[in-house]
């Protein structure tokens, strides 16, 4: 976490494979589990489908699941919803893989 890649990320966020897309405010996983939003670490106020009217998405709200940096100020990785059609890094989980 000490690399500036990752301290850093690009737009300060990255995508995690949630969103709620389907039913508003129940976060699914891209592999089709349910998400529990009362265990995720949600930033403060979130998940809250900000209406952008910048955001491309149909809606133009916030359907999709980002960790970011918050504050800005003292950095602390939480979860956030946004507009799912920002370009950001992402994470991908591997199943049956792990780093060394």
């Amino acid at each position: 976490m000490s690399s500036t890649v990752y301290s850093h990320p690009p737009k300060h966020g990255y995508w995690i494979g949630c969103n709620d897309r389907d039913i508003e405010g129940t976060f699914t996983w891209t592999t089709g589990e349910a998400m529990k939003t009362q265990d995720m670490v949600w930033s403060p106020n979130n998940p809250n489908n900000k209406v952008n009217l910048r955001c491309a998405d149909e809606d133009h709200d916030q359907d999709c699941c980002q960790l970011w940096e918050y504050p800005r100020t003292d950095p602390v990785f939480k979860i956030d919803d946004e507009c799912c059609t920002k370009k950001k890094g992402f994470i991908c989980e591997i199943r049956g893989k792990c780093a060394n």
